[in-house]
């Protein structure tokens, strides 16, 4: 099987086969909300969640005064994303599109970047390499770029962390249905802080900050590095 994110399609798909509505928790990421908490994006800024699975993050993001642009390669997380959107009453662009090309998107538009474990789906480094700069092409001069992905405190760390089987693993659907089932186990690239730092610059993006954390019991993953950086204005 391709190691390659649109693995991650498979899961959404067996959650819509399944006649639920997502096997992901529905409350928005606490570090996202910290981030807005903080007021470093304003009210009614254009922000596009890059990968937004079923949408709870782009849904709550419209909640809260955002103009949200939804983006996922798998036509099925779409469906899931544009119907929570509809039951929670939030007004939201959903986009089929694979972030790894992000051209039909408008250049120096957006003063927000959000990728909730996208970017670690990513194996091949071409296509990390392609979706990093094309997050710089899209925002705004000193946009911001806000990513929470798996990684490693170092190499080795990295490197034992996408170890995989190929195995599937059983999820307990949280829709409409809890139903279980067994959802495709995807590989994830090794990621540590040297080495997404160096990505990033690479991409023009200006690095305020790669953080690695461990949480014993953090779900979906105990570790884990959170990314902020900005569009440098020239690179």
């Amino acid at each position: 099987m391709k190691r390659s994110y649109k693995l991650y399609g498979l899961i959404h798909e067996c959650v819509v086969d399944a006649g639920a509505n997502t096997h992901e928790v529905l409350t928005p990421c606490p570090e996202l909300v910290e981030f807005v908490g903080q007021g470093r994006v304003a009210p009614g800024a254009r922000v596009i969640d890059l990968g937004c699975g079923c949408g709870r993050n782009a849904v709550w993001l419209a909640q809260q005064g955002f103009n949200v642009t939804a983006v996922d390669v798998s036509p099925h997380a779409v469906q899931l994303a544009k119907a929570l959107a509809v039951g929670r009453g939030a007004a939201l662009h959903v986009v089929e599109a694979d972030v790894t090309d992000l051209s039909e998107f408008p250049e120096n538009h957006y003063e927000l970047a959000y990728d909730n474990r996208c970017l670690h789906l990513i194996i091949e480094q071409h296509l990390r390499d392609a979706y990093l700069k094309g997050v710089r092409r899209i925002l705004r001069p000193s946009g911001i770029f806000l990513a929470i992905n798996i990684g490693g405190r170092d190499e080795e760390e990295a490197l034992d962390l996408v170890a995989s089987d190929g195995k599937a693993y059983q999820c307990v659907c949280e829709g409409t249905q809890r139903v279980g089932r067994w959802l495709p186990s995807c590989p994830v690239a090794p990621m540590w802080p040297d080495q997404h730092r160096a990505e990033l610059e690479a991409a023009g993006l200006e690095v305020e900050a790669v953080d690695f954390s461990y949480v014993e019991g953090r779900r979906p993953a105990k570790y884990q590095i959170r990314t902020v950086a900005r569009r440098r204005c020239a690179a």
